[in-house]
C-alpha cells in the first residue's frame, strides 16, 4: 500500500508534502516540478552525473543530477519524536502526482518500519518511537459543519471502511481486479537472489533488535 506523508528540508526550513515511502524503490527522487520550487540556494548544490536509473518496465532515465539534502521527520502528535538523516536525492525529469520519493535507502538510514496495510510508518528516534499517519483529505468545497461530521463519522467506524485493497474482502473480480499487463507469450526470468555485506546484515540486525525492544516497552 502506497505510503504519503510530508516532511522538511532541514536547511532551509521547508515543508515538503506528497512525498511517497516506497519500499520498492533502491534510490530516493526528488521530481522537477518540486526541485524548480526550491530556494536557489539549495539549487545550486546539485551534482551531475552519468548513473542511470532503470524503472520497473526496465526503462533507463538520466537524472538531471544528484541533491544532498538533510531531510527530517517527526512524529505527528509529538515534535520532540523527530529524526534526521542526509539523503542523496535524485532529481528526476518525469510526471509524478508525488513531490519526493523516499526508497530503501531512506528507509534503512531512518529505520523506518516500511509501510503496511494500517497505512502509517514507525521509526525510531533518541526519545522513542515516532509515528507518521497517511492523512486522509476531505474535498476543499465541502462546508466546516459538513466537514466535521465527516471526520467523527470515519473515526467512529474506523473497522468498517475499507483503508486499503486488503480490506475489500468478497468484492466480484468484474469489479476490481489487480493484472499486470505484460506479454504472456514471453518467458518469465527469475531474478537474481540480492545478498547483503556480513557488516549490513550485523546492522540490519542491530538496529531490528533495538526497534523491537521500543515497541515492546
Amino acid at each position: 500500500m502506497p505510503i504519503m506523508i510530508s516532511c522538511k528540508i532541514a536547511e532551509a526550513d521547508i515543508t515538503v508534502m506528497k512525498v511517497h515511502v516506497d519500499n520498492g524503490s533502491s534510490v530516493d527522487v526528488i521530481y522537477e516540478q518540486c526541485f524548480a520550487q526550491l530556494p536557489e540556494s539549495i539549487k545550486t548544490n546539485l551534482q551531475t552525473t552519468v548513473i542511470s536509473l532503470t524503472g520497473f518496465a526496465g526503462e533507463s532515465s538520466l537524472p538531471i543530477g544528484v541533491l544532498s539534502l538533510n531531510i527530517e521527520l517527526a512524529d505527528v502528535n509529538n515534535d520532540a519524536l523527530v529524526r534526521q538523516a542526509r539523503l542523496d536525492f535524485y532529481v528526476m525529469r518525469a510526471s509524478s502526482r508525488y513531490m519526493m520519493l523516499l526508497g530503501r535507502t531512506a528507509i534503512s538510514k531512518f529505520g523506518i518500519v516500511p509501510p503496511t496495510i494500517h497505512g502509517l510508518i514507525k521509526f525510531p528516534t533518541y526519545k522513542g518511537i515516532a509515528t507518521i499517519y497517511q492523512k486522509i483529505k476531505v474535498g476543499r468545497n465541502v462546508s466546516a459543519d459538513t466537514r466535521k461530521q465527516i471526520v467523527q463519522l470515519l473515526v467512529q467506524y474506523m473497522d468498517v471502511f475499507a483503508w486499503c485493497e486488503n480490506d475489500m474482502t468478497g468484492v466480484p473480480r468484474h469489479i476490481a481486479e489487480h493484472r499486470l499487463n505484460v506479454n504472456p507469450a514471453l518467458k518469465p526470468v527469475v531474478q537474481k537472489r540480492r545478498g547483503m555485506a556480513p557488516d549490513r546484515v550485523k546492522w540490519l540486525y542491530e538496529e531490528v533488535t533495538k526497534l523491537a525492544r521500543h515497541i515492546n516497552d
